[in-house]
């Protein structure tokens, strides 16, 4: 009869509509039988295709084996398993703890991991290798002071 009853479960397409709303859909082997979810961060996956950001982030339910995780958008501190998890392309393991993306960051001063990707700092910041923030571009304009 399937497993409908079970409140995760299901049938088909329709019965995860039904329950949870447009873009739930009923997906087979990602847990213990058919569920539903959607493409949303914190959906479950198993590959980037089933998540809208296109990042899906294997390593963040420790006890539902390698192969499942959950849809992350991929900015700044989301988690990730590699450089392609994450918009700015840098996925740093900081403490310990799980990677995390470094950037995209628009904000003088955000933290970002020098010699990696030139897309953890955002518009007219470069990445300071003394400092390891994201910094204002030098100007090239000489004797701008006063008029």
């Amino acid at each position: 009869m399937g497993s409908a009853g079970t409140g995760f479960g299901c049938d088909d397409d329709a019965t995860c509509v039904q329950r949870y709303g447009e873009g739930y859909e009923c997906r087979d082997g990602i847990a213990e039988g058919p569920i539903c979810t959607s493409g949303e961060d914190g959906s479950l996956c198993i590959d980037n295709s089933q998540c809208d950001s296109h990042h899906c982030y294997t390593s963040a339910i420790m006890d539902a084996g390698e192969d499942v995780g959950l849809c992350v958008s991929g900015e700044d501190g989301s988690g990730c398993d590699a450089a392609d998890d994450c918009n700015s392309g840098v996925c740093y393991n900081s403490d310990g703890y799980g990677q995390v993306c470094v950037g995209p960051s628009t904000e003088s001063g955000s933290p970002c991991i020098p010699g990696q990707s030139e897309r953890q700092c955002a518009g007219d910041l470069i990445c300071n290798e003394t400092s390891r923030t994201c910094v204002r571009r030098a100007s090239n304009s000489a004797g701008s002071g006063t008029h």
